[in-house]
């Protein structure tokens, strides 16, 4: 099974690849249309998915069903692929509803001097309880969904912002609202972590982005550094650097807004890694 599958639009798919927490960095995922396969992935996020095209429903519920964790955000599964309302509430009808257990009855957009924020509710993430919100919340109401955070400001003050509905074998999260990246940093690595997603490379540096690669029973890693500077950082263990002769080291530098291709020497084991970093 695959770590995190991402579907949505580009906007906010991008929010969630280039941020810098521990998810963003270091976890292999991949990006498709809602009608992709969603079986493979542990970890599923829609984020503004507005759109519902037809099977994205019945899709999503049996990868939760099935074991998956998936995080849906506000102002998704509003309209069909007619770009028609769905009948009998947000988000996605009763179908939808009922396996996130919440019901959004209206979005808020906040103006510029508007201030909101929400809270977390006898838990942490990055070590604090209160986040920024920014431009759009929703009013939701939770129906059999656990509520984690709420909305501290205005009239939506004491309403749910975050909220985790156990489904069978899986989890259905549900974020009302926009944030800042470091929660949604903080957010998909607690859900990576509990999703059972490993790192594709641990111990990154912020500015390189790493994918991970099987083809023959041998697994290769794709670095790429994001930064116009030249990045050296070590390695969890010895492989191979097939892009610069294919030398065993523990180090490797990547040049400026340049990558490499990555091979464990004498093939590539991803435990043996963990265990050293």
């Amino acid at each position: 099974m695959n770590d995190a599958l991402i579907i949505g639009p580009k906007e906010f798919q991008s929010r969630f690849i280039l941020g810098s927490g521990k998810f963003s960095l270091e976890m292999t995922k991949a990006v498709i249309e809602s009608g992709g396969d969603f079986s493979p992935y542990k970890l599923l996020a829609l984020p503004i998915t507005f759109m519902f095209k037809p099977g994205v429903a019945e899709r999503l519920s049996a990868f939760v069903h099935g074991g998956g964790t998936a995080l849906m955000t506000y102002l998704s599964a509003y309209v069909d692929e007619n770009n028609q309302c769905f009948r009998g509430g947000f988000p996605g009808g009763p179908d939808v509803r009922k396996l996130f257990g919440v019901w959004a009855e209206d979005v808020d957009g906040l103006v510029p001097n508007e201030s909101q924020s929400l809270r977390l509710k006898g838990w942490q993430l990055a070590g604090t309880t209160g986040f920024s919100v920014t431009r759009m919340a929703e009013f939701v109401h939770a129906g059999d969904a656990e509520v984690l955070a709420t909305f501290t400001g205005g009239l939506l003050a004491g309403r749910p912002a975050l909220t985790r509905r156990a489904a069978r074998k899986g989890m259905a999260w549900y974020l009302a609202a926009e944030t800042g990246q470091p929660f949604l940093d903080a957010l998909y690595g607690h859900l990576a972590g509990l999703a059972g997603c490993r790192p594709a490379l641990p111990g990154l540096p912020s500015c390189v982005r790493a994918s991970r690669r099987a083809k023959d029973g041998k697994e290769y890693i794709f670095l790429v550094n994001l930064s116009d500077r030249e990045t050296a950082f070590g390695l969890p263990c010895a492989m191979e650097d097939l892009w610069r002769g294919g030398e065993a080291a523990e180090r490797v530098v990547l040049p400026a807004r340049g990558g490499t291709i990555l091979r464990k020497a004498g093939g590539w084991r991803r435990e043996e890694a963990f265990n050293r970093s």
